[in-house]
């Protein structure tokens, strides 16, 4: 997986994961949103589907392809230790970030490792293998958002993420709007109020 990296002044790392066709740098705009002197990691999915980029792939009905999700999980907690190491950010603050696709590997992120990370941000999950329980995070805050009319997920899906962060002594904080599957602004303001506590 390649990755773009734009330099802060802080001591604070946002790592981006973009949604179905997104980029490595596309969500740079919103990370700077959220902390102007942030340093910005973006992180580009090696799976095409029809010409969009993808971290994992999904089967033709819309169902994830678990195999890819597995394998592709594995290759991202690979790099993003890589650039931890490489860039000397072991003492930095580190958020990362998923909208939509990038939100459902982030989902997976943290049932197939413990992550060295302070904050993780879900924007817009949807139901990732809920028959599989979080690791245990006990320093890990998690701020999820979604909407009342998305389709990917249903409110009582949405909960059960919820409650399955909880489970694993996770910190969470919840967010939803009356929207669809969009990214709102008042999400972002709400994004920077949780990070900023």
């Amino acid at each position: 997986m390649k990755y773009t990296i734009h330099p802060g002044s802080n001591h604070h790392v946002i790592i981006h994961l973009h949604g179905t066709g997104g980029t490595s740098a596309g969500l740079f705009g919103l990370g700077q949103m959220l902390d102007e002197d942030a340093i910005l990691v973006g992180i580009d999915g090696a799976v095409l589907e029809h010409g969009m980029r993808r971290y994992f792939a999904r089967y033709p009905d819309g169902s994830f392809d678990l195999e890819s999700l597995h394998d592709n999980t594995v290759v991202l907690n690979d790099v993003i230790n890589q650039i931890i190491k490489e860039h000397h950010f072991q003492d930095y603050k580190i958020s990362m970030l998923g909208y939509s696709n990038g939100a459902n590997i982030a989902q997976n992120l943290i049932k197939e490792f413990e992550l060295n990370i302070d904050n993780l941000i879900l924007y817009h999950p949807s139901p990732t293998r809920m028959d599989t329980p979080f690791k245990k995070h006990n320093h890990l805050r998690v701020f999820m958002t979604g909407g009342d009319h998305d389709p990917f997920i249903s409110k009582d899906d949405f909960k059960q993420i919820q409650k399955m962060l909880k489970d694993a002594d996770i910190k969470v904080k919840t967010f939803v709007h009356s929207g669809g599957h969009e990214l709102i602004q008042e999400e972002i303001i709400k994004t920077k109020e949780f990070l900023n506590k």
